[in-house]
């Protein structure tokens, strides 16, 4: 974690995504809205089976109850991570699927 600071409207996270380290595991949040924006490099962020690529200086928001998950799409990179009402540690609930 690079940053990680909240107001009693937000959570703001910035993190660094490594390839072969993991990324953000598939989950969801019940109560938060998120806002991921590329500062560094590109991620590839999931959202309810759906695949976006988000370049440097780009936004994309994850609404309550959606399954997602963020990986880097090159080596690196540098997400900030935005959580309205602020992030809870019971609000971040991890999607484990099976593959039969």
């Amino acid at each position: 974690m690079l940053e990680d600071f909240a107001t009693t409207e937000a959570t703001v996270r910035v993190f660094r995504l490594s390839r072969g380290a993991g990324g953000v595991n598939r989950h969801v949040h019940h109560r938060s809205t998120q806002i991921y924006v590329a500062l560094e490099g590109s991620a590839l962020i999931e959202s309810d089976g759906e695949t976006t690529v988000l370049a440097p200086y780009r936004a994309t928001v994850i609404a309550p109850g959606s399954t997602h998950s963020a990986q880097p799409a090159q080596q690196t990179a540098i997400l900030m991570n935005i959580s309205i009402p602020p992030l809870q540690a019971d609000d971040q609930v991890p999607v484990v699927t099976t593959d039969w």
